[in-house]
């Protein structure tokens, strides 16, 4: 199965990590990818990151794409500040 993993960022498209999982039962292969070599720089825009995605998964047969969002957006937002939240989230 081939799977598209996405680590998300909310300031810099170069602090997004995209890979390409390909696997078997007896081994995997990790392909990485540079959004600037997709010409992706600065601040990132969805519709764009969204049509990069969509473009790489077509193109790797992906069957999955999952996706891991930021957690620096809840720092701005003293509402969301609760005491079972990871520290990172706060």
């Amino acid at each position: 199965m081939t799977v598209l993993s996405l680590d998300l960022a909310a300031c810099s498209f170069r602090d997004i990590g995209i890979a390409i999982l390909r696997g078997t039962p007896t081994s995997a292969e990790v392909e990485l990818v540079m959004p600037r070599e997709h010409g992706l720089e600065g601040i990132p825009d969805v519709r764009c990151l969204v049509h990069l995605c969509v473009d790489l998964a077509v193109k790797a047969a992906a069957g999955l794409i999952l996706a891991d969002g930021p957690q620096a957006w809840r720092a701005s937002c003293p509402e969301h500040d609760h005491d079972d939240m990871r520290v990172c989230e706060r």
